[in-house]
């Protein structure tokens, strides 16, 4: 139920799971020893952050990050596990919802911004039957 206490977010239960599955693979494969994760409601708006205190990611590269397959540099390559498409399918799912993710650096962490809209119904994804 979708009320005062309770936001809903317009993607289904298992699109949710592997937004916060990537995104917090994705912190624990770069962090040096913390990472951290908050979530907020402000207005209309759900907002999902996932810090890690490894190396941050130039401003240069804070949009490429979200390539298919794209590795910025030695440190971030297929021996330190991940097929380089998390972050891209993180992008599509929340995208698609009408929502958006950036990265920004706050206090010498790398953070994950996702914001989605709220909506006022549970979602009840359609699905394809044969």
């Amino acid at each position: 139920m979708c009320d005062e206490d309770h936001a809903c977010i317009p993607i289904d239960q298992d699109s949710a799971v592997q937004v916060v599955r990537n995104l917090l693979d994705n912190a624990e494969r770069h962090a040096t020893s913390s990472v951290t994760v908050s979530l907020d409601r402000s207005g209309e708006t759900i907002e999902l952050r996932v810090d890690n205190d490894g190396s941050p990611i130039a401003t240069e590269d804070r949009e490429r990050v979200f390539q298919p397959f794209l590795r910025l540099d030695e440190a971030r390559s297929l021996e330190a596990g991940g097929s380089g498409l998390g972050l891209a399918i993180v992008r599509t799912i929340v995208t698609s919802a009408g929502g958006e993710i950036h990265v920004d650096d706050r206090d010498g962490f790398t953070r994950f911004v996702t914001i989605f809209p709220t909506v006022s119904e549970q979602f009840s994804p359609v699905r394809a039957t044969r």
